[in-house]
Protein backbone atom coordinates (compact mmCIF):
# COMPACT_ATOMS: atom_id res chain seq x y z
CA UNK A 1 0.00 0.00 0.00
CA UNK A 2 1.40 3.36 -0.97
CA UNK A 3 0.60 6.65 -2.57
CA UNK A 4 3.14 8.45 -4.68
CA UNK A 5 3.58 11.67 -6.60
CA UNK A 6 5.76 12.07 -9.67
CA UNK A 7 6.58 15.44 -11.23
CA UNK A 8 5.59 15.41 -14.92
CA UNK A 9 6.17 19.12 -15.62
CA UNK A 10 8.52 21.37 -13.66
CA UNK A 11 8.21 24.98 -14.81
CA UNK A 12 9.04 28.16 -12.90
CA UNK A 13 5.42 29.11 -12.15
CA UNK A 14 3.56 25.90 -13.07
CA UNK A 15 4.17 22.32 -11.92
CA UNK A 16 2.31 19.09 -12.65
CA UNK A 17 2.31 15.98 -10.48
CA UNK A 18 0.76 12.60 -11.26
CA UNK A 19 -0.67 10.97 -8.13
CA UNK A 20 -1.02 7.21 -7.74
CA UNK A 21 -2.71 5.22 -4.97
CA UNK A 22 -1.80 1.56 -5.38
CA UNK A 23 -4.24 0.08 -2.87
CA UNK A 24 -7.86 0.63 -1.90
CA UNK A 25 -6.74 1.25 1.71
CA UNK A 26 -4.56 4.24 0.74
CA UNK A 27 -6.17 7.38 2.14
CA UNK A 28 -4.10 10.31 0.93
CA UNK A 29 -0.80 11.95 0.15
CA UNK A 30 1.23 15.01 1.11
CA UNK A 31 3.83 16.34 -1.31
CA UNK A 32 5.93 19.48 -1.73
CA UNK A 33 5.28 21.66 -4.76
CA UNK A 34 8.33 23.93 -4.54
CA UNK A 35 6.73 27.23 -5.61
CA UNK A 36 7.24 29.08 -2.30
CA UNK A 37 3.78 30.70 -2.48
CA UNK A 38 0.24 29.42 -1.87
CA UNK A 39 -0.72 28.21 -5.37
CA UNK A 40 -3.87 27.64 -7.35
CA UNK A 41 -4.48 23.86 -7.45
CA UNK A 42 -6.36 22.02 -10.22
CA UNK A 43 -7.23 18.31 -9.83
CA UNK A 44 -7.83 16.38 -13.06
CA UNK A 45 -8.82 12.68 -12.96
CA UNK A 46 -6.78 10.55 -15.38
CA UNK A 47 -8.03 7.01 -14.59
CA UNK A 48 -11.44 5.43 -14.04
CA UNK A 49 -10.32 4.53 -10.49
CA UNK A 50 -10.23 8.27 -9.71
CA UNK A 51 -14.04 8.27 -9.84
CA UNK A 52 -14.11 5.69 -7.04
CA UNK A 53 -11.33 7.44 -5.12
CA UNK A 54 -13.11 10.81 -4.96
CA UNK A 55 -9.83 12.71 -4.48
CA UNK A 56 -10.16 16.07 -2.75
CA UNK A 57 -7.88 18.87 -1.55
CA UNK A 58 -7.41 18.88 2.23
CA UNK A 59 -4.96 21.77 2.51
CA UNK A 60 -2.46 23.83 0.57
CA UNK A 61 0.41 25.95 1.85
CA UNK A 62 3.40 27.80 0.43
CA UNK A 63 5.33 24.50 0.47
CA UNK A 64 2.96 21.51 0.43
CA UNK A 65 -0.30 20.06 -0.86
CA UNK A 66 -2.37 17.52 1.09
CA UNK A 67 -4.87 15.34 -0.78
CA UNK A 68 -7.21 12.64 0.53
CA UNK A 69 -9.34 9.93 -1.05
CA UNK A 70 -11.96 7.36 -0.12
CA UNK A 71 -11.11 3.71 0.48
CA UNK A 72 -13.86 2.36 -1.78
CA UNK A 73 -13.36 -1.06 -3.33
CA UNK A 74 -11.52 -0.57 -6.61
CA UNK A 75 -10.12 2.86 -5.67
CA UNK A 76 -6.51 1.66 -5.80
CA UNK A 77 -4.87 1.52 -9.23
CA UNK A 78 -1.45 0.84 -10.71
CA UNK A 79 -1.55 3.82 -13.07
CA UNK A 80 -1.66 7.46 -12.02
CA UNK A 81 -5.22 8.39 -11.06
CA UNK A 82 -4.89 12.13 -10.85
CA UNK A 83 -2.96 15.00 -12.38
CA UNK A 84 -2.41 17.86 -9.95
CA UNK A 85 -1.58 21.15 -11.66
CA UNK A 86 -0.03 23.71 -9.33
CA UNK A 87 0.01 27.33 -10.55
CA UNK A 88 1.72 30.25 -8.83
CA UNK A 89 -0.69 33.20 -8.53
CA UNK A 90 1.79 35.46 -10.32
CA UNK A 91 2.00 33.13 -13.36
CA UNK A 92 1.35 34.92 -16.65
CA UNK A 93 -1.95 34.07 -18.32
CA UNK A 94 -1.52 32.83 -21.86
CA UNK A 95 -4.41 32.65 -24.20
Amino acid sequence: MATSSAVTFDGVDVKEHCVTATADADTGITFNHGLGVVPIVVLTPTEAAAQLSLWYLVSVSATAIVLAKTTAVGSGAVAAQLTVTVIAPQAPVLG
